[in-house]
């Protein structure tokens, strides 16, 4: 196993601490009205670029080859939002039990669950 000194430790210790704040943070937002409205948000997005994509002229191939590119982008980053807030909600559930594990952190933490 290897030796971890003081240093590394407390760097270790930080970026969980700072991962334990971040999905505070977003557990919060999460549980509000505002994502619910975010959410509804990107999927009227996502519905107007498709709306957009099936309005092209069936000949019009370089047009309809844009107009699935902006979708499929919408899409995808629209997707990754919310995989990027749901991962580190999961990371800082993680960084929480490690401090827990370090006796750092009191067990009555909320739950992001």
């Amino acid at each position: 196993m290897e030796e971890i000194n003081r240093n590394d430790l407390k760097l270790v210790i930080a970026e969980a601490e700072e991962k334990v704040k971040t999905a505070t943070s977003l557990s919060i937002l999460r549980g509000t009205d505002g994502w619910k409205i975010l959410l509804d948000t990107f999927e009227q997005m996502k519905e107007n670029q498709l709306s957009e994509l099936s309005k092209q002229r069936p000949g019009d191939e370089k047009a309809i080859l844009a107009a699935h590119a902006v979708w499929a982008a919408t899409v995808h980053t629209l997707d990754q939002v919310v995989d990027a807030v749901n991962v580190a909600i999961q990371d800082g559930i993680e960084a929480q039990e490690f401090l827990e594990s370090l006796k750092l952190l009191p067990k009555e933490q909320e739950d992001w669950s």
